[in-house]
């Protein structure tokens, strides 16, 4: 069986049940409500496979979103075209400022030549009007991983940039993997998984993009 989590592209940008998948699940905390102020989640798929979720699900007593919850995403849900035509700009835009900037070793982001799987996300994160949408969630490495610290700092101090593990939220977030989600495995591990100490994630937000560039690049200028 074929299962995608569709959370990071959003259904705006890819829709994996027409590229194979199976079944499809999103964290709808994220994208599609947009604000971070619910907790849901969603399958998407044929009816007999949902069907059978559903009897496990109901029997776990899980499958039950709160209803102001629900309240909260059908409102995001309104937005979420519009929001994420600002979060592919603005993170496409970052992420070759990123790539770039003379402090920064490495950028990850589907949207970039240099991306292994460059010419893969062309071919399958189309949006409605049939262009690439490569979203708003990229990852950078510092060339001096102790420099760390002190840019989070003054990203955070300096700027509306917030740490945060969330994404998809409307505003910026940013967060340190090695110490933050990936904090408690083993170093080993953390190298396989190639979470390195000046590993970055952002959730690039919807402000206006000059805001967001200028916030990273007085934070990286001055800190890093």
């Amino acid at each position: 069986m074929f299962i995608a989590d569709n959370t990071f592209a959003t259904p705006h940008n890819q829709k994996p049940l027409n590229l194979g998948a199976d079944l499809v699940i999103h964290s709808l905390t994220k994208y599609i409500d947009g604000h971070g102020d619910a907790v849901a989640g969603a399958v998407m798929g044929s009816e007999n496979l949902i069907r059978k979720i559903e009897k496990e699900a109901v029997l776990s007593g899980e499958c039950i979103i709160a209803p102001f919850n629900c309240f909260l995403i059908e409102r995001g849900i309104k937005t979420l075209p519009m929001r994420m035509r600002t979060h592919n700009y603005n993170g496409f835009c970052l992420a070759n400022f990123l790539e770039r900037h003379p402090k920064v070793s490495k950028v990850f982001y589907p949207g970039l030549p240099s991306h292994p799987q460059y010419k893969l996300a062309c071919k399958q994160m189309l949006t409605p009007l049939g262009f690439p949408g490569f979203g708003g969630m990229l990852s950078f490495e510092l060339k001096d991983e102790q420099k760390l610290e002190g840019f989070i700092d003054y990203l955070i101090s300096h700027s509306f940039v917030e740490l945060a593990v969330s994404l998809g939220c409307a505003g910026t977030l940013v967060q340190i993997p090695y110490l933050m989600t990936h904090g408690k495995i083993s170093e080993e591990e953390k190298l396989k998984k190639g979470i390195t100490k000046g590993l970055i994630r952002v959730s690039v937000g919807i402000e206006h993009y000059k805001d967001i560039e200028n916030a990273f690049r007085e934070a990286l200028d001055k800190a890093a």
